[in-house]
């Protein structure tokens, strides 16, 4: 009956406007008819398993390119410590920190050949490692050298990430320490001429100068890496967003009962309406005339009267 539908209609929309409250693991299947939902994080107010996924996929693929960026370099660095005819102090360490950032990139790209082995842990040791690096480099070779544009590599690399310890544990790590090799330089704790670059009686306004306009751009890298990695987590949700609608629109349009006429009855089980002939027709309309439903004396009399 129409009444028992309606309410039936009511109860299957409430369900559906309801959406999904089961929240699964990122391993979690991808066909269901509507996403599962996972607690928010701090990369925004939505985050899906399949978002969830995705993301953890491009981390670790970003992270085997930097990774692969990095053994040429190590090796390259390696050579370079040989180069020099005079030996310069500082060689021996800064050969241990390219060696050992070296065999730990290999080590790590081995293991990371599967996704699922993938620990964020780890990528933030294989980072700490470069940052020590990059600041060996710029104290053996100079530190008012060009070397320190390395740091901007790592500095836009873990900006991008979802994590915002990883980003800012980076940036200041490779921001502060440079600003600490800068002020040793300047204040004469440091001799800047026993350096590949080095410098004799340099202006200290000039060195303040460049330390400061180098600070500026590992801020502004930062930020600039920052706010793209906010950008696209932006657009993502939003995408996010309109799929769960367009999801949870289908699931009330499935679960909705198909409109049916009251004036016309329903069919019995087994047969199929048809279209009544004009012989059954001629009949009911017969059956129906007070003359023809009865054959005895009296409706003769009656008609022979009306003749």
């Amino acid at each position: 009956m129409p009444g028992d539908s309606d309410a039936t209609v009511r109860e299957s929309s409430r369900a559906g406007d309801a959406g999904p409250t089961v929240a699964l693991t990122p391993m979690g299947s991808a066909s269901r008819t509507a996403p599962d939902l996972l607690p928010p994080t701090t990369g925004g107010s939505l985050r899906t398993a399949e978002a969830t996924l995705i993301l953890a996929r491009e981390e670790a693929s970003r992270t085997r390119a930097l990774m692969r960026l990095v053994v040429p370099l190590s090796l390259a660095a390696l050579v370079a410590l040989f180069v020099p005819e005079t030996a310069l102090p500082l060689r021996g360490v800064v050969a241990a920190a390219f060696g050992s950032t070296l065999l730990l990139t290999l080590g790590l790209l081995y293991w990371f050949r599967d996704a699922r082995r993938y620990d964020v842990r780890l990528a933030l040791v294989h980072a700490l490692f470069c940052v020590a690096s990059i600041l060996a480099a710029c104290l053996y070779v100079g530190i008012f050298s060009p070397t320190i544009m390395g740091a901007c590599v790592g500095i836009y690399y873990f900006g991008l990430s979802d994590s915002k310890f990883s980003a800012w544990l980076i940036f200041l790590s490779l921001a502060g320490g440079y600003a600490l090799l800068s002020i040793a330089g300047i204040a004469g704790w440091l001799p800047l001429e026993r350096a590949v670059v080095a410098l004799h009686d340099p202006d200290v306004r000039g060195l303040v100068a460049l330390a400061v306009s180098t600070e500026l751009l590992l801020v502004l890298t930062f930020v600039m890496a920052r706010k793209s990695r906010q950008a696209t987590r932006e657009a993502f949700e939003r995408l996010e967003q309109a799929a769960l609608q367009i999801r949870q629109r289908e699931r009330r349009s499935s679960t909705r009962p198909a409109p049916t006429s009251t004036w016309l009855a329903p069919p019995t089980s087994g047969a199929s309406p048809t279209k009544p002939s004009a012989t059954s027709r001629s009949a009911r309309s017969s059956a129906g005339a007070p003359w023809a439903r009865s054959t005895g004396p009296s409706s003769c009399r009656r008609a022979g009267r009306w003749r």
